[in-house]
């Protein structure tokens, strides 16, 4: 698979190159899957394993990270719907070709395209056959005419015979609402005061998601930020990402003050949601 490119203008091949990329990806957008049944839909997971615990657990862990979510998801809530599911070809790359077709490459090697990326053993060692959708996030278009990963407006499975929409008692069960503050970077108050953070500041906070008491405190950690001591909360979080190894360390994804104690608890339901979603599709799937 080629390398990933910017468009080059001034390169009139590799500018059509792209062109025709970019109507395959339009195209893959535009049209409406036909809807998988759910007896179908087991039928091509029979050789699937359940995901254990340990997995369900690690892939929210990297959902919550596999994209900048504090650039593509608004701060404050509802959010946005993602929605968890096995995957007979998870852990693979979905590749549309300019002319149409749709095919999926084994990941190997030590480095891909995207700093998501990681061999197709390993992905499946992690996190079985678990995959995931939302309409946030990237594609990537590279230079030969390809779009990797294209991202569908509902949640579709690509499977050899073309793109299926998922059964819709697997669509339901799998859905969750999402927000930025998911991803670790949000500790960081940068993240809080640039443009794409959205109007967070305006709109009410439903309960669920700690209402208009996280918000105030949420505003007055970022007016009046510090740099005091984290708390047990932080601390904890601090060490989780130590546990799995994350090849940045864990002060990459933890800002200075109390900021990280005031976000853990909403992320920490968050992805208790992912998790929930994730063993209620499993409970569809496999009983």
């Amino acid at each position: 698979m080629a390398e990933p490119t910017d468009r080059d203008e001034s390169n009139p091949e590799g500018a059509s190159l792209m062109s025709e990329a970019r109507r395959a990806f339009t195209t893959l957008r535009r049209v409406a899957p036909k809807r998988l049944s759910l007896s179908k839909y087991v039928g091509l997971l029979q050789a699937c394993e359940r995901p254990t615990a340990a997995q369900i657990e690690s892939f929210v862990d990297f959902v919550a990270v596999a994209h900048s979510w504090y650039k593509h998801l608004p701060m404050h809530p509802p959010g946005r719907p993602f929605h968890f599911f096995p995957d007979p070809w998870a852990g693979l790359d979905i590749v549309a070709l300019s002319d149409g077709r749709i095919t999926a490459e084994e990941r190997v090697g030590e480095k891909g395209f995207h700093y998501s990326w990681m061999p197709t053993a390993k992905y499946r060692e992690q996190f079985g056959c678990l995959n995931y959708h939302t309409a946030a996030g990237s594609s990537f278009f590279l230079g030969d005419g390809e779009v990797v990963n294209p991202l569908p407006p509902a949640p579709t499975l690509y499977t050899p015979a073309g793109p299926v929409a998922l059964p819709k008692a697997v669509a339901e069960a799998g859905r969750v609402l999402c927000t930025g503050l998911i991803h670790p970077y949000t500790n960081l108050i940068g993240y809080w005061t640039w443009h794409r953070a959205g109007p967070w500041r305006e709109v009410e906070w439903p309960a669920e998601c700690g209402g208009e008491a996280l918000k105030q405190r949420i505003i007055q950690r970022i007016d009046h930020c510090d740099e005091e001591r984290q708390t047990a909360v932080a601390a904890e979080e601090r060490r989780r990402w130590e546990r799995l190894g994350r090849h940045r360390g864990p002060r990459i994804y933890l800002g200075g003050g109390q900021l990280p104690d005031v976000l853990a608890p909403e992320r920490l339901r968050q992805a208790e949601a992912m998790m929930n979603a994730i063993r209620a599709v499993c409970t569809t799937v496999w009983g």
